[in-house]
């Protein structure tokens, strides 16, 4: 069975002409969003047309930022050992950086405006993009600086992002030895995880052992993986003023903390 993704759809290799020009648009949209930010955030003046160029901007650039990481990280996920992923996909961490504090910039730009409701419903451009830019003004409450947004952007290249790629490659390199029938065959956690879901109550269960097995074998590195996202996280986020991460994740995901609440009474009262 071949367990590569067939990436053609995005990019058909790391040296085609298709994945040099949109890296090179990229380039371009970036210095399109900060010539963006020196016209008019010096601007009091919070305008429709302002906002929509804002925001075709940066939707240009994140149709091409995401292809491009995505590309490299699905390239990953598969052989992490590709340097032309691992490198695509660093530099395009970087390049994102240049423009987060232009992005933080915005948000609080945008919060000064004082007829937002009006100003959306002025703008069909801006009506298809309203839940989005209500998303933006609550975020921007919870943001620093410029400079320091994007202190923190180029540092979680080599802290958070660093820590996840170390845990995904222990994790999808790892391989176990799966007795079925008195046959051995090495396979992966992914595979594994899978066998969970067969009819076989056997296999289900080697699998289980298996996955249990292997796991054992990387848990300190995961182990360590996991503390070193979580501990930069409980850091920046009380920083931003989050009271705590549950409550960071709860408004990223539009719960209150009462519903969260009624949910895991009623999964302790259904087990």
């Amino acid at each position: 069975m071949n367990m590569t993704w067939n990436l053609d759809s995005l990019y058909p290799s790391f040296e085609s002409e298709q994945l040099k020009r949109d890296r090179k648009l990229l380039d371009q949209h970036i210095q399109d969003l900060k010539r963006w930010a020196e016209h008019h955030l010096k601007v009091k003046d919070v305008t429709a047309m302002s906002v929509e160029g804002f925001l075709r901007i940066y939707n240009d650039y994140k149709s091409i930022y995401v292809c491009l990481l995505a590309y490299a990280e699905l390239t990953l996920s598969a052989d992490r050992g590709s340097e032309e992923a691992m490198n695509l996909a660093d530099d395009i961490e970087e390049a994102n950086s240049e423009i987060i504090g232009v992005v933080v910039a915005f948000k609080r730009w945008f919060s000064t405006c004082d007829h937002m409701d009006e100003l959306i419903v002025s703008s069909p451009y801006l009506m298809e993009h309203q839940f989005c830019l209500r998303e933006l003004l609550l975020q921007s409450r919870y943001e620093l600086s410029e400079e320091l947004e994007m202190a923190i952007a180029k540092m979680q290249s080599t802290g958070s992002k660093a820590w996840s790629r170390l845990y995904m490659e222990r994790t999808s390199s790892a391989l176990a030895d799966l007795v079925v029938d008195g046959e051995t065959s090495q396979v992966t956690l992914a595979e594994l995880r899978s066998m969970a879901y067969e009819n076989n109550a056997s296999l289900r269960k080697a699998a289980y052992e298996a996955e249990a097995e292997a796991c054992s074998l990387i848990a300190e590195v995961c182990a360590a993986s996991l503390n070193g996202i979580s501990g930069e996280a409980v850091t920046i986020y009380g920083m931003r003023g989050y009271q705590s991460s549950l409550e960071k994740v709860l408004i990223a995901s539009r719960m209150d903390s009462e519903t969260l609440a009624a949910m895991l009474t009623a999964l302790r009262e259904s087990l």
